[in-house]
């Protein structure tokens, strides 16, 4: 392996390159696919393929490191690796990103102290205020059918007429249009005798470097 890495060096050097990139795929402990390319800035060259099984190996001989250390709060299986090979230093580093979640926090207030929809419906459970909670993604999404007249209280307690619901939703769409969409949202809309307030966070899902990094000298290859 040894002689194949100072071959790719020399190759690198005849193509007046300092640093290259190779990208791959990986589901768990297997490749899922590895690119025929490698990359300098903007530029992507063909592996040759005498050095492609080069850069097969170097993956399997730290395929255990790579998946320990790739790991996502999801418990997904896929993510990406990077390997970067280094001519001056004739070192490799390799690298990975994992898919994580992250949320973004939103919300928004409607007057509703002159609605005779909100305030009918108040009147009529003896409440002054009331919490219904939602949550969406795969593009659809709900409201829960129930909620409750205690701030942050026992869930399911007080049910609501389908007016008040179609109204929910209107507001909720009208604030956050396409909050049920991909990874979605969850959030609750909570009513008192003057507002309704929406209080949403909006969930993502991005790239993020994992922490990975291992770096290959030539004293640890065969």
């Amino acid at each position: 392996m040894k002689n194949k890495f100072y071959g790719f060096l020399v190759y690198l050097k005849s193509l007046k390159v300092d640093e290259v990139i190779l990208n791959l795929s990986m589901d768990g402990r297997y490749v899922d696919h590895f690119e025929d390319m490698f990359y300098v800035g903007n530029k992507s060259y063909t592996i040759p393929s005498n050095f492609y099984s080069f850069f097969e190996k170097i993956i399997e001989k730290y395929t255990d490191e790579i998946w320990e250390n790739s790991r996502n709060d999801n418990g997904d299986y896929y993510y990406h690796v990077t390997i970067l090979v280094d001519r001056i230093n004739k070192t490799m580093e390799i690298t990975s990103e994992i898919e994580e979640q992250t949320s973004v926090g939103g919300s928004d207030e409607y007057d509703v102290s002159t609605m005779p929809l909100v305030q009918n419906f108040l009147d009529e459970n003896n409440i002054n205020y009331f919490e219904v909670k939602f949550s969406g993604g795969g593009d659809s999404g709900e409201l829960n059918n129930t909620g409750s007249d205690e701030k942050d209280g026992p869930s399911e307690t007080i049910g609501y007429p389908d007016e008040l619901e179609n109204f929910f939703y209107d507001k909720l769409e009208s604030s956050f249009g396409g909050w049920e969409i991909n990874e979605g949202s969850s959030g609750k809309i909570i009513l008192d005798r003057n507002n309704l307030i929406i209080e949403i966070d909006l969930y993502s899902n991005e790239w993020m470097e994992s922490g990975l990094s291992i770096i290959i000298k030539e004293d640890d290859l065969d």
